[in-house]
């Protein structure tokens, strides 16, 4: 964001933090496509971090007398459209246990309804993670092996804000690790 100005990213208004430091760093696009690799992803924690929130967020959600193991622990796909997205098979799980809790009567099969998030952004589990964890990649609104083409509409929408400061983005902290990865990692050839 600049200026109030959000420059659409990679699909809708959702970036790549790597993307974003590639594009901030200045590494032409092509390179930029291959740091999407398995060295990168646990340099950056994206290896660990499933983990570490879903803990959090399981401390915090039995707190309130959920219980929300069942897509914590080992889930079998992602169980998010994007970072904040959930899928509607969640959605209906934590509505089922609020009304429970709050004693209020339910039908117990109640019919899954249509998930018009998954007609919005849906950002998908890199290949590498999606293996590490075991999970069946849903559709996604790119193709995580297309890293080219994602690489070059992510380049393309941050062109548009001109120089390569990037200000007051949202994940400006996981945009700061990834140029410091980068920085340590990445020689810069022309």
């Amino acid at each position: 964001m600049r200026d109030g100005r959000v420059a659409d990213g990679i699909v809708g208004p959702y970036h790549s933090a790597l993307l974003c430091a590639a594009w901030a760093e200045g590494l032409p696009m092509e390179r930029a496509a291959r740091l999407f690799n398995a060295f990168a992803y646990a340099a950056l924690g994206y290896v660990d971090v499933f983990d570490q929130a879903a803990a959090l967020l399981d401390g915090q959600a039995r707190k309130h007398g959920f219980d929300l193991s069942a897509f914590l622990d080992s889930p079998a796909a992602p169980f998010m459209h994007t970072v904040n997205h959930p899928r509607i098979e969640i959605l209906q799980a934590v509505a089922a246990q609020a009304l429970d809790l709050a004693g209020v009567a339910r039908a117990p099969d109640a019919p899954l309804p249509e998930d018009d998030l998954a007609h919005g952004p849906v950002w998908p589990a890199y290949p590498e993670l999606a293996a590490r964890g075991g999970w069946t990649p849903k559709p996604a609104s790119w193709d995580p092996h297309d890293m080219e083409g994602a690489a070059r509409r992510g380049y393309e929408a941050l062109d548009r804000l001109g120089d390569r400061t990037l200000g007051e983005a949202p994940g400006e902290q996981a945009i700061q690790r990834a140029c410091d990865f980068i920085r340590a990692h990445v020689v810069h050839s022309a």
